[in-house]
Parts: C-alpha cells; structure tokens; sequence
C-alpha cells in the first residue's frame, strides 16, 4: 500500500513539474516573440563586388534605425573576424569602413549588422554583401595574351589586345575595354578581364581608330574560312557554326562554358567568346552569365531601323544565333576588326 502511494506521489510530482516547465517554456516562447524588428534595411551605398587581391576596399552601409530612438551599435563580419564599426551608430550618417581582401582567389561574404544596445525588445537587423578576390593573371589564366597573338595598344588609354587575322581581317580576341563609354561587368577592376558592355549607339563609335564593329558579313565571311565548305545566309542563325568561336576558359577556378560532348572547343581559340549576358542599363541588370556569349554588328535591323543586329552563342545550342535589339537600351559586347588583306 506504501509502496502504491509512493508510486502515486511520483507521478503527481512529475505531473507538476511537466506543467511547470511547459509554462516556463510558454513564458518563454511567448517572451521571445513578442520581440520587434527595427526600422529599416541596410542599405550598402559604397559597396565593390570584386577587388584585387590584397587590395584595400572601401564600404558604406546605412539604413536602419530604432523605432523608438534607442542606441544602437554596428558591427561587421568578414573572413571569420567580427569588428565593431561605431558603438553609436547615427541612422543619418551609417558606418564606412575598409577591408582588406585575402590573396586568395575567392568570394567572400561580408555581413553589416545593426544591433540595439537594449536587445530585449528588438532583433538586430543584418545586410549581406559577397566580394570576389581577383588576379589579374590567375584569375582566367587560359584567356591571357599568348605567343600565337598579335598585339595592338590603343593609345585612348593604353589598353592592350590581342587579335589574329582570320580570312584577311583582323579580329580583335578580347573585349573592348574602352571606359570612356558603355558600362563594367560589376565594377571597372573586371574591364581586363571581361571587357564592357555597349550600347549599339555607343558600339558604333567605340572601336579605337583604325578599327571597326564588325558587320553581319564579317562574322559570315569569318565563320565561312573557319569551316571550309560550309555555306551561311546573311541575318540567320549559322547552323553549328559556334566551335571555332569559344574557348575553354576558367574564371577564378570556375569553368565558364558548360558545353555539352558534341561541341568541340578549339585547343587554341582565335575567337574566344567569353559568356558574360547581357545588360539591361536602364534596369541596371545584367542578365545570363554564363550562358550567353553576344556580340553587335554594325548592321541595322532591315525590317525596323530602331534595332541593330547582334550575333550570340548559347551554352545549349551549337548555332551561332542571329537576334536584333533595341539600340539604347541592351548593352552588349563589341570585338573590333580591321581589314588587312
């Protein structure tokens, strides 16, 4: 009869104490939500995509604020350090700060956070920027100047390109650069890597003197001596025509062009189209890296004079594509040529 009594008591203890730590943790789960964000969202107004390695970058961050005026402290996370940017962080002002880039060739993720300096009622509030390292010979070793290259300097700014001549006319085998027009690829440090991309108002006046945009025919007249015995129609897709055109290329370790078997990427490329996409500058957009690879031609589009003509490549298909496009508001790659007959 003890025995059944003690028994009982046990259980009732336990009874109690479930309830007792299922209110705590009601106490408790109801405590932590009733928490409330702070205004806003940090905002980076100064803030690179990418950067050499080593190299010093420069970031600015604002945007949140406490709803009822409290202090606040801003910190920062970058490459497993955690820093502490202002103990009285001004909503109106934000934080600027620089970090320094590691030597190895990566994306980094730096993380700005917003925290009240009371942290019972609110949650910190947190922005999360990535940053590329970048080398300007490990970074696309396959893509640098070789010893099969011709070499041109524009004296504009002193940029460096190499070209070959195929069929009588020298094409240029790295995009044009020139910052005077068009816009970069993240920022101006990925110009030596990738080139710019242009507008065709802006295509048609950018090439260096002496050169030229390409027109429809060239790319045809091109693509014709590459593949002895085919035949190509002017302003359509050229049918299986893309080989010649592309090249095995890395960025920071990255294989660009994911080409299926049945294409095949010349050893030792003369072309070299790189598959960056496309802009869109009004929208500050840039759109399939890595799948597309697009070109202007100084062609106008002979059914509606507001387009131009562009020649691209895509990473499903072994066409070298025929498109047409507005003339303000795409931006696409240009590769100059000169006649040397």
């Amino acid at each position: 009869m003890c025995m059944k009594v003690k028994v009982n008591n046990i259980f009732r203890a336990v009874a109690i104490s479930a309830i007792v730590l299922a209110c705590f943790s009601c106490k408790k789960k109801t405590e932590e939500t009733t928490k409330s964000f702070m205004s806003g969202s940090v905002e980076f107004t100064s803030a690179p995509e990418y950067g050499l390695t080593g190299e010093i970058l420069h970031f600015e961050a604002k945007g949140v604020s406490h709803p009822k005026g409290g202090k606040l402290l801003a910190t920062c996370s970058f490459n497993k350090e955690v820093d502490t940017l202002s103990t009285d962080y001004n909503p109106e002002i934000g934080v600027s700060f620089d970090i320094i880039l590691p030597d190895s060739l990566a994306t980094y993720t730096l993380i700005v956070s917003i925290l009240p300096v009371d942290g019972k009622d609110y949650y910190s509030t947190s922005g999360v920027k990535y940053i590329t390292a970048v080398d300007p010979i490990s970074s696309m070793p396959e893509n640098i100047i070789n010893e099969n290259d011709e070499i041109f300097v524009d004296l504009r700014d002193g940029e460096v390109y190499p070209y070959r001549n195929i069929g009588g006319t020298d094409w240029m085998r790295h995009n044009l650069a020139y910052a005077e027009a068009g816009e970069s690829f993240g920022n101006p440090i990925m110009d030596q890597f990738f080139g710019r991309f242009y507008t065709y108002e802006e295509a048609v006046h950018v090439c260096p003197e002496g050169w030229r945009l390409p027109s429809d025919e060239d790319f045809r007249a091109m693509l014709s001596y590459l593949i002895p015995g085919a035949s190509f129609q002017p302003y359509c897709d050229f049918p299986k025509a893309a080989s010649p055109l592309l090249c095995k290329v890395h960025f920071n370790g990255t294989l660009l062009w994911e080409y299926n078997p049945n294409v095949t990427i010349p050893s030792e490329p003369c072309f070299s189209a790189l598959p960056l996409g496309y802009s869109m500058p009004e929208q500050d957009s840039l759109t399939g890296y890595r799948e597309y690879a697009c070109f202007w031609t100084s062609d106008l589009n002979p059914m509606n004079w507001e387009e131009a003509c562009f020649r691209y490549m895509h990473v499903d298909f072994s066409d070298v594509k025929f498109g047409t496009a507005d003339r303000t508001s795409i931006a696409l790659n240009v590769r100059c040529v000169r006649d040397n007959y």
